[in-house]
């Protein structure tokens, strides 16, 4: 299949894949670009390393100038950065909106906007020049122009409404086509610098050259970097060691070299791979390009004949190498793009099918369990009868307590009376009185107690239902809920007061008995009107909590059917919209697989 074809084809596997619209329509952006590019007799080269690690001087050594500032090109670079051939030397800004500016044709409000601190500076005359003026020719430096390229290239702020810096420039290495893309750090802590740098790996360049520092060879971040985003290509990147000729013998130039490749072998696969020793700063000595900096005397004129002549030998073979490499440039990126792909639309069958999974299961759950079934399984009627007996269980306990203490109390103090008449005077006793209505007063306490506890009883089941119905049947219920909706005669408040009794004898027969007789006579009347108040109390509580659980049932058992009404009619849509996405999820998976199936026979 030829080159155009198989952009139709893609085309129309991504337009009809069923993939998300935001990956449909990045793939569909990458794709124009791959088309655009198929049009293009550049080749385009990035520039991947660290910080400080000799991006600039290497591409001064390239372009055979000493053209760029160091900062300029290892700054915190916020856009992609390309370095084309031209003529004469000229900056181009390409905007996110689609405009385009060039620094020839626009110097005066191009230096306004992004250099105002040195318009400000500028007299009349001299904005009359910058006006009219072209572009100085050759390769003589523009200072303004290299300032601008340094603001754009190194301010957020600045680069916030860009997409990408063109430089141009008058040099042999890119005369042919060659196109420098440079990339920010590859060990920087701004994430969006990495977007910026796999975006330009995996979209623009057709061939990476990787900066490795001879004195941080492979740290962790450049190999986490390769990695990650260059190993789809690593058979079309160069290793470029830079910063040899600062070391001080060739024997140790030669052990890092083979150090390298064992490193690239041993940690990519990568069995005779294309590294070269890269000494820019003595090239560019060498050439004449700068003055010498003192740095490298260390090195004989035989040393720095023979590095810098097998950089340039090495350097003429990489640029062969790379001109000869333009046909399979497009290829290697249209492969790289359709291997993407093809794990996307993987990855979103996948996702279906496990979509697909839990739809079924959820259809099944509702064809399988009828919802009076599930009601009937929840709601039994025991667990209700045994909820109430320990109701009652705990109540008669509880009063059977209070009538045991208050009887102790009376006989108590009976039994320490010193005289007849402080004997039958205990139950007149403001104290008697008290401690008597303090235990009836916590016997109507436990009768309010568990009167509420059994509405919460009844409350807190019905929502354990509910949340059980949502999550057997993936349907909310959360609007219907359990309440009392009246308060019924039986829930006034109700309090069986403590009264004291008359338990004295005749006073005319006092005077016969003995303090102990009339001790005991005391206790036994205390012990038959206290039974008889605690059973009447008891029969009169009883009476209404169970008035309160009938009511309780039986509202409860008026809720059911509404229930079951209103929610048999919502499973039922529901079963039918899960049976429609049933046959979509299935139609869009076959689509999906049919999309994959077209795709793999254009890789094979």
């Amino acid at each position: 299949m030829d080159l155009l074809s198989t952009l139709n084809t893609l085309h129309t596997i991504i337009s009809d894949s069923l993939l998300p619209e935001i990956n449909k329509d990045s793939y569909l952006n990458r794709l124009r670009k791959i088309e655009q590019r198929s049009k293009d007799s550049n080749i385009y080269v990035g520039i991947v390393g660290e910080f400080s690690s000799g991006k600039s001087t290497l591409i001064n050594s390239l372009i055979g100038a000493d053209y760029f500032v160091t900062n300029s090109l290892q700054g915190t670079t916020t856009t992609i950065t390309a370095i084309k051939y031209a003529e004469t030397a000229d900056l181009e800004l390409k905007y996110k909106n689609g405009k385009s500016l060039r620094y020839s044709n626009n110097k005066l409000s191009l230096i306004e906007k992004y250099l105002p601190e040195v318009y400000k500076k500028l007299s009349i005359g001299e904005k009359i020049k910058l006006k009219v003026v072209g572009l100085l020719g050759g390769n003589k430096k523009d200072e303004l122009l290299l300032r601008i390229f340094d603001v754009v290239t190194t301010s957020d702020d600045a680069s916030e409404d860009l997409d990408e810096a063109v430089v141009y420039h008058p040099s042999d290495f890119l005369k042919n086509g060659i196109v420098i893309l440079d990339t920010p750090g590859t060990d920087s802590l701004n994430p969006n610098h990495q977007t910026i740098t796999e975006r330009a790996i995996s979209e623009k360049c057709d061939l990476a050259m990787v900066i490795i520092p001879s004195n941080t060879p492979f740290s962790q971040t450049l190999s986490g970097f390769i990695e990650d985003n260059l190993l789809p290509c690593i058979d079309k990147c160069f290793f470029l060691i830079t910063k040899v000729e600062l070391l001080r013998k060739d024997v140790e130039r030669r052990s890092l070299i083979k150090w390298v490749n064992s490193r690239l072998d041993a940690f990519f696969g990568i069995e005779n791979p294309k590294t070269i020793l890269a000494p820019t700063l003595l090239s560019l000595e060498e050439r004449g390009l700068i003055e010498r900096t003192g740095m490298l005397e260390h090195l004989s004129s035989e040393d720095r004949f023979m590095l810098s002549s097998e950089f340039d030998s090495d350097t003429k073979r990489m640029f062969n190498e790379i001109l000869a490499g333009k046909d399979d440039a497009i290829r290697g990126t249209l492969n790289r793009f359709i291997k993407s792909l093809n794990a996307n639309l993987m990855k979103e069958i996948s996702k279906k099918q496990i979509q697909l999974e839990t739809d079924l299961a959820t259809l099944k759950r509702l064809q399988t369990i009828p919802l009076n079934q599930f009601m009937a399984n929840f709601f039994k009627k025991e667990d209700a009868d045994e909820n109430f007996s320990f109701t009652e269980a705990r109540l008669q306990n509880l009063w059977h307590k209070k009538q045991m203490d208050f009887e102790r109390y009376v006989c108590n103090k009976i039994d320490q009376a010193d005289s007849k008449n402080e004997a039958q005077g205990v139950m007149d006793e403001g104290s008697t009185i008290s401690y008597g209505q303090s235990c009836f007063q916590d016997c109507y306490n436990a009768f309010s107690s568990e009167l509420n506890g059994l509405i919460s009883f009844h409350e807190n089941n019905f929502d354990s239902f509910r949340n059980l119905f949502s999550s057997t049947f993936s349907i909310t219920a959360l609007d219907f809920t359990f309440k009392l909706k009246n308060k019924p005669s039986w829930q006034r408040e109700y309090k069986s007061n403590f009264s004291k009794w008359n338990l004295t004898t005749a006073p005319l027969f006092r005077v016969f008995k003995k303090l102990q007789t009339i001790k005991q006579e005391m206790k036994d009347e205390v012990r038959r009107q206290l039974e008889i108040n605690i059973e009447k109390m008891q029969s009169y509580y009883m009476q209404k909590i169970t008035e309160a659980n009938t009511n309780l049932n039986e509202q409860m058992e008026k809720i059911k059917p509404l229930f079951a009404s209103k929610y048999n009619h919502i499973i039922n849509k529901k079963i039918a919209e899960e049976q429609q996405k049933e046959q979509l999820l299935r139609s869009q998976i076959a689509q999906l697989q049919q999309s994959l199936k077209t795709l793999e026979s254009i890789i094979h």
